[in-house]
């Protein structure tokens, strides 16, 4: 019983760890883009 909502949380986190790196990896396209472009 007592595992269930640890796991549910561990599953929430890695979700939100996923979402948070892909936002953080587009952002750095973005500048990447914008420096290439600028050159």
């Amino acid at each position: 019983m007592l595992l269930f909502p640890f796991l549910r949380h561990e599953r929430a986190s890695i979700l939100f760890e996923k979402t948070v790196l892909k936002v953080f990896l587009k952002n750095i396209d973005n500048k990447s883009y914008m420096i290439t472009s600028f050159s």
